[in-house]
């Protein structure tokens, strides 16, 4: 994944996609990306 360029970088409008990211778990081993759960529900 590639790095934003201060140019690329801005507040998302209403309805923009997010930018994907990838991060570590927090509550487990291995990353966890925003690609991931786009797409699901974000409370069930």
């Amino acid at each position: 994944m590639k790095r934003a360029t201060p140019e690329e970088l801005h507040p998302l409008a209403p309805g923009e996609r997010a930018p994907g990211f990838v991060l570590p778990a927090a509550n487990r081993e291995g990353m966890v990306a925003l690609e991931d759960y786009r797409g699901k529900r974000a409370l069930g």
